[in-house]
This record gives structure tokens, C-alpha cells and sequence, in this order.
């Protein structure tokens, strides 16, 4: 192709869902394989069990309509790009994902380990643009088998999803050792990004995961109960950390810690001019199970040092025996200019280039 001699495409057929790369240590980069891949689609809404989506695009693959909460059975929907049985040490570097149709441009799961994911482009993918690990294998032992050590950073991700207003740009479910950092996420219908799984109900390996530098524009602005950065369930040594949130759309929270999030330190984070209302709040620790019951694995989440515009407008709904702390946060007027230190991270956060 005429300009593009070292810049190679992949453009699937109409019909096609996605590309499976089973294999170790294959590498996707500028100069090796691929830089764009688009028009894609997927089959699996058509099948048996259509589409019944519970959250993050996290599906109910089973028989049991009724009782919905049994999570076991939410299973992550597939990527057209999917990377899974024990692969190692894939990269995406400077790459463009457009116009997928498919649950999500890239998932890695199945014991994959060290996707590297940056400096590149989605735009128009239906669902997700990455979803990293699962829902159901908390109880995995095996560190061979174990989903992690990814990096997805310094990524641009607009108009995602576009279809599917469920899902997340940037999903992760149970995961270790896993770096999002320095990405720019404009617009999403629901969260922007999101990373745990399991709502308390249990332990697993997940943890040591950090979310940084990120800034995310207009989140939430259809659905509710989400929020730009949201966890689930236990992260031991996991940290949150100067991401620049403004323009936060509907019911939510801007920094959102729900049920079973523990292990985090959530320090020097940036919210500003977000628009919300009624429920939407600066930042939420939900120490609570789905009973509204004091929630056990809630233990040791640390928000200090963060910026926030209103002083009345967080919730730290979490009973005194889970040690949950709230510290050292500076309120500013909506009027006021950003602090200096506040605006430093701001402008230092998103893709560096």
C-alpha cells in the first residue's frame, strides 16, 4: 500500500469476529506485524444466549434468568482480538483499532501474561476497548495460569463503546501486577475505567494493580451507579493515583470504590468541573455488601491527598471495623482555579508523546 510500507493493515471481512492468538511470545509492532486493524464484527449476540449483559459487558452465560445475581455465571464477553491459553509477552505498539463491532478491540485472558498495549488508537469500537482477565477464576493457584502483568498506557480512546453502553473502555476483572497509566478515555456512556471483580464475596490473587496518570473526560453520561475510576473486590498493595477526572456526566462517582475494594491507597488525584447530579459524588468508599451489611473484605482503602471541588459532595459509606480512611483531601470552590499542584497533574496526565 502506497505510504505504508511499514505500517501493514489488517482489515477483516464483514463476517469476520475476531483473530485468536494462542501462541507464546509473538510480538505486534510497528515494524513486525500489524498497525491497523478495523471492521470487524460479532456473532455471539445472535447465539443461544444472546446478549444479557450485567455489567461491564460481563454476560449471563447461564440457564439462571432468576436468580441474576449468581455472578459465577457473568462471564466477560470475547475481544476481536483475543489472546488467551497461557500466551506471553505480546505488544501493541502504535497501533489504530477502528471501527470494531466486536465486545471489545483486544481481551486477554486464560493464564496470559505481559500484554503490552500503548501508544495507540481506538475509536468506534462497539464495546470495550481492552478487557484484561475474568470474573471466575478467583480461586486460581496456579502463577502459571494467573492473569497479569499487563501494561495498557498511553493509549487514546474515544467514542467507546459506541454500541454497547454497558461496558467500560478499560476492563479489567481479576488481575495482578497490571499498569494503566497515561491514558486519555473521551466520553463514555458508562464508567471509564474499571478493575475488579466479585463484589466482596471472596479473595483472589488479584493485586499489586496501579491505575495512573489517566485523564478521563465525560464519563457516565448515560448510565448511573459507576464511575470514571471504579474497583471491585480485594487488590492488596494497589494504588490509584494522579488521574485528572473532569466532566463527569450522570449519577455516579467520580472515584468509585465498591464492594470488597481493599488494599488501595487512593492519593494526589484531580476532580474538576464535573457536572453531575443527584448522586454523582467526588469520590465513594462502599463498605457495605449487597445486604447493607458491613462488608468483611473492605479493609485498609486510604483516600488522602486528592483534590476535590465540593467539600459536602463524597460519601464515605463505610463502617468503623473495616479501617477505611479519608485524610488530607483539599476542598476548593467550583469558581476557584486549580492549585498548582493540582494543575501540574493535570496537565502531566493522558498519553505521553
Amino acid at each position: 500500500m502506497s505510504g505504508e510500507s511499514d505500517a501493514w493493515r489488517v482489515i477483516l471481512p464483514p463476517n469476520t469476529a475476531k483473530l485468536t492468538f494462542p501462541t507464546p511470545h509473538s510480538r505486534f509492532a510497528r515494524l513486525t506485524f500489524a498497525r491497523r486493524f478495523s471492521h470487524a464484527t460479532w456473532l455471539r449476540p445472535q447465539q443461544n444466549y444472546g446478549f444479557v449483559e450485567q455489567q461491564a459487558g460481563a454476560c449471563n452465560m447461564g440457564d439462571d434468568y432468576v436468580n441474576h445475581m449468581n455472578r459465577d455465571d457473568w462471564l466477560f464477553s470475547p475481544g476481536n482480538i483475543r489472546i488467551m491459553k497461557q500466551s506471553r509477552n505480546i505488544v501493541f505498539k502504535s497501533c489504530s483499532f477502528l471501527n470494531l463491532g466486536g465486545a471489545a478491540a483486544i481481551e486477554a485472558s486464560g493464564g496470559t501474561q505481559g500484554v503490552q498495549i500503548y501508544n495507540s488508537t481506538f475509536d468506534e469500537i462497539a464495546g470495550a476497548a481492552v478487557i484484561l482477565g475474568e470474573t471466575s477464576d478467583f480461586e486460581e493457584t496456579d502463577e502459571q495460569m494467573q492473569n497479569g502483568n499487563f501494561i495498557f498506557a498511553d493509549n487514546s480512546i474515544s467514542n467507546v463503546p459506541s454500541v454497547y453502553a454497558g461496558m467500560v473502555p478499560i476492563t479489567a476483572g481479576y488481575v495482578k501486577n497490571t499498569i494503566i497509566e497515561h491514558n486519555e478515555v473521551l466520553g463514555a456512556p458508562y464508567s471509564a475505567i474499571s478493575m475488579g471483580w466479585g463484589w466482596g464475596r471472596e479473595n483472589s490473587y488479584a493485586g499489586n494493580n496501579v491505575i495512573r496518570g489517566n485523564r478521563i473526560h465525560r464519563a457516565m453520561q448515560i448510565l448511573s451507579d459507576g464511575g470514571s475510576i471504579y474497583t471491585l473486590g480485594p487488590q492488596d498493595d494497589s494504588i490509584v493515583t494522579e488521574n485528572y477526572i473532569t466532566g463527569q456526566q450522570g449519577g455516579g462517582n467520580c472515584l468509585y470504590h465498591d464492594n470488597g475494594s481493599s488494599g488501595f491507597r487512593t492519593f494526589r488525584n484531580v476532580e474538576d468541573n464535573n457536572v453531575g447530579e443527584g448522586t454523582c459524588q467526588s469520590v465513594f468508599i462502599n463498605g457495605e455488601d449487597v445486604s447493607n451489611n458491613p462488608d468483611p473484605y473492605v479493609q485498609t482503602v486510604l483516600v488522602e491527598n486528592n483534590w476535590f471541588r465540593d467539600a459536602s459532595n463524597y460519601t464515605q459509606n463505610c463502617p468503623e471495623v473495616n479501617k477505611c480512611e479519608f485524610k488530607d483531601n483539599e476542598f476548593y470552590d467550583a469558581d476557584d482555579d486549580l492549585p498548582p499542584e493540582a494543575l501540574e497533574i493535570a496537565e502531566l496526565s493522558g498519553p505521553r508523546r
